[in-house]
């Protein structure tokens, strides 16, 4: 997460909400805008840099909070949508079987998985990355299990739902 521009970007919009009081930044005023800190304020703008992204560091728990936030939103939210109506699909399943994974969800979503796709789908996976967070040191480690507890609790409470379509 911490790596993904898309990530990184929610990581510092969620920080422009926090630091303003608003809920969307379409609420921002341009007050507000130029009050916020130089590091932040040039991400509001017509002007927009890439670098104001990529080319800092944020700290990782932050990317632990808001991992957690949006899976115990997601689980919430998903609560409300009936059993035969939603699936998972986990990472670590993904790389460890993924012409299964891939197959199982094509299969829930009703079409078929086509070999072509499901080549593709394999080859644009890394698993380079996978377990990188164990080579942090132990107590930045700790303090990321931490932070991730409440998400990882989440998930644990609600297992993957049973595929009620016959495919598995």
């Amino acid at each position: 997460m911490s790596r993904h521009t898309g990530y990184r970007l929610i990581y510092l919009l969620r920080d422009i909400l926090v630091r303003t009081g608003v809920e969307r930044v379409e609420d921002l005023s341009e007050n507000q805008i130029r009050a916020l800190p130089p590091e932040l304020s040039p991400l509001l703008t017509e002007h927009f840099d890439s670098a104001l992204v990529l080319d800092r560091e944020l700290p990782l728990d932050g990317f632990a909070a808001l991992w957690t936030h949006l899976i115990v939103q997601g689980v919430a939210h998903l609560s409300d949508v009936p059993a035969p109506l939603r699936t998972t699909l986990a990472y670590e399943d993904l790389l460890d079987e993924p012409r299964e994974e891939l197959s199982r969800l094509a299969a829930f979503i009703g079409v078929e998985p086509l070999p072509q796709w499901l080549d593709t789908g394999v080859a644009r996976l890394d698993s380079s990355r996978r377990g990188a967070s164990r080579r942090l040191p132990a107590a930045e480690l700790a303090a990321l299990r931490e932070s991730c507890a409440q998400g990882m609790e989440a998930l644990a409470d609600n297992p993957r739902p049973a595929c009620t379509n016959g495919s598995g």
